[in-house]
């Protein structure tokens, strides 16, 4: 299980920029849960970064707009970040949830980047979809993406395991495994759930308000470093 730390601006980027990090995930958390970060403020961060480190955009908790969607991707492809993370917040249905996946991955199929698209689903909304997590990887890994993800929306309504038993989250990972696709899990996850998520054997743990003070305003160096001791 590697981390994967979400930073807002370039003041953050320079406090985690030398700490063993496996991916820093770029987002506007004001914004929401995979909140869409201003383009100046991912063009000073890609800077601020050393090019080894393995970065993600959050593109946001998006509504049913695959034509929007597609020409977002296509945007954010020009920073080559290492992964794009999408939010099927209104992709409620299977159909909706074919027509968002397809439309994000044709921007990636016409350009030469390696740019890796990971589809995220939520939580505390799990149970408004007609699908199951199954199909969920299915769906993504016919329509071309790397990865999947499960978040929470609703970040003041209980984290990630307050939603979902360990085996509901140990068996989407053993399916996306099959499926040859990475795994993240993120949701409001503290430094003393890491034991608790070692089981499971996810790829990647997100994690923002944990390392914050003032809420999730700003990032504690102290609490990162902790969680780092904790996860490393």
């Amino acid at each position: 299980m590697k981390s994967l730390i979400t930073i807002k601006n370039v003041e953050e980027a320079e406090l985690i920029r030398s700490k063993n990090i496996e991916v820093i995930d770029i987002k506007n958390p004001e914004s929401g849960s995979l909140g869409c970060p201003t383009t100046e403020s991912v063009k000073k961060i890609v800077e601020t970064l050393p090019n080894n480190v393995k970065t993600s955009i959050a593109l946001g908790d998006f509504p049913n707009i695959p034509g929007t969607a597609s020409m977002a991707v296509k945007g954010c492809l020009s920073y080559n970040t290492d992964f794009i993370k999408i939010g099927m917040k209104d992709a409620v249905t299977k159909r909706h949830l074919k027509d968002m996946l397809k439309a994000c991955i044709e921007p990636v199929k016409n350009s030469n980047r390696e740019t890796k698209l990971v589809a995220a689903t939520y939580a505390d909304i799990y149970e408004d979809t007609d699908y199951t997590f199954q199909e969920f990887i299915e769906i993504a890994k016919k329509h071309g993406f790397k990865g999947v993800m499960i978040d929470t929306l609703n970040k003041d309504k209980g984290n990630l395991l307050d939603h979902l038993k360990k085996q509901q989250l140990r068996e989407f990972v053993e399916k996306s495994r099959e499926n040859g696709l990475l795994t993240g899990l993120a949701g409001s996850l503290r430094t003393e759930d890491i034991e608790k998520m070692r089981s499971i054997e996810n790829d990647y743990v997100g994690v923002r308000g944990a390392l914050c003070k003032e809420g999730r305003n700003r990032l504690d160096e102290k609490k990162t470093e902790k969680f780092l001791e904790e996860i490393n």
